[in-house]
């Protein structure tokens, strides 16, 4: 006779049919879910937010943890975002909100610190988007040519 894995509660380490990911989200057993991974789990907060939702989330949807904490599920701490770019838009006015105390603020890419949009100026550079104080940019090019000019002098 083959062999047959035990299953489900057959198995002695099973668990409910709940389980914890690398990244902390909680997983639930559920087989036919079309958002189930190749191990049947799906996330715990996908499930309690299409309940809420009384239908599937649509397939671009991200679902956000308001607390910033993935295995905590409770009512109330979930956002659903119509696509990752708008998750991703939360993750960032959250980070300037925490930093400086306004989420509209924006991160310079020379000195790091948050500032009003309005004193910096707003630049793409190899299709990626950034801001940066006008003085920031200058300090940074002079001191870029100052170490490319020394470097680069020949004695012949």
């Amino acid at each position: 006779m083959p062999f047959r894995p035990m299953v489900g509660p057959e198995n002695g380490r099973w668990k409910g049919g709940r389980a914890v990911d690398e990244m902390g989200y909680v997983l639930i057993l559920n087989r036919d879910h079309p958002h189930a991974r190749s191990n049947g789990y799906v996330r715990e907060h996908i499930l309690i937010v299409e309940k809420a939702l009384g239908k599937p989330l649509p397939p671009i949807a991200q679902v956000h943890h308001f607390d910033g904490i993935r295995g905590n599920n409770d009512q109330g701490n979930h956002v659903i975002c119509q696509d990752d770019a708008y998750h991703k838009l939360l993750h960032q006015r959250t980070r300037a909100y925490e930093a400086c105390g306004h989420a509209s603020w924006l991160k310079c890419k020379f000195c790091h610190e948050y500032d009003s949009p309005d004193n910096l100026i707003s630049a793409v550079h190899n299709g990626r988007h950034s801001q940066h104080h006008s003085s920031c940019r200058r300090d940074y090019n002079r001191e870029y040519y100052r170490k490319n000019k020394q470097g680069g002098q020949s004695n012949d």
